[in-house]
């Protein structure tokens, strides 16, 4: 599905591209200021989870496992880009039209820029890189986000780990670290 290019759409689009550098707790501030006067549904839900719109999409921003691998392993293993290329090159179906839950991504021709989840009548929700989590209009999103926009099926809870640890191995973590990585994380909660 192609983004609307009505001139208010692009006009929204433009304002919505908050300046990079901006500090994480001004964000919603300066988008409310660069929107001012302009008609949208853009709405703040939540301060940022840790990671960007990738783990958040997948719901892997809090869990354990996965924050240990991407944090032991620097830049190289994390969920963003390349995992999402692996995604749907490997495991993600495709579907048309969008339906509650499924996932939004955004491309700027074939390049992949952004993930959100479906969450209302072309509503999503989507944290903005490592800024705010806002719910928005499919194409009330900043202009770097590309001009396409692609659903497919949300795997189930529990799914996307598995999915992510293996293509952390298709990445070169070997399952022994990662066997360590869980036995580890598990090890509190025998204590309880």
């Amino acid at each position: 599905m192609d983004l609307q290019s009505s001139p208010s759409t692009a006009t929204l689009r433009t304002a919505l591209d908050v300046p990079e550098g901006t500090l994480i707790g001004n964000h919603h501030r300066v988008l409310i200021q660069r929107t001012r006067g302009l008609i949208h549904t853009v709405k703040f839900v939540s301060k940022p989870r840790p990671g960007t719109c990738v783990a958040f999409a997948f719901g892997l921003s809090n869990d354990p496992v996965y924050k240990t691998i991407a944090q032991d392993f620097g830049r190289k293993v994390f969920a963003g880009k390349r995992f999402v290329e692996w995604m749907i090159r490997h495991r993600l179906q495709e579907i048309d039209p969008a339906k509650i839950g499924s996932l939004v991504l955004y491309f700027s021709g074939s390049d992949w820029r952004h993930i959100g989840t479906e969450t209302g009548l072309h509503q999503v929700t989507s944290q903005w890189g490592t800024y705010p989590i806002y719910e928005h209009g499919r194409c009330e999103v900043p202009e770097r986000y590309g001009d396409v926009v692609r659903f497919f099926d949300k795997p189930p809870p529990g799914q996307a780990l598995a999915d992510f640890l293996d293509y952390a191995r298709s990445e070169g973590v070997s399952n022994e670290a990662i066997k360590a990585i869980i036995a580890e994380e598990a090890r509190p909660l025998r204590r309880k």
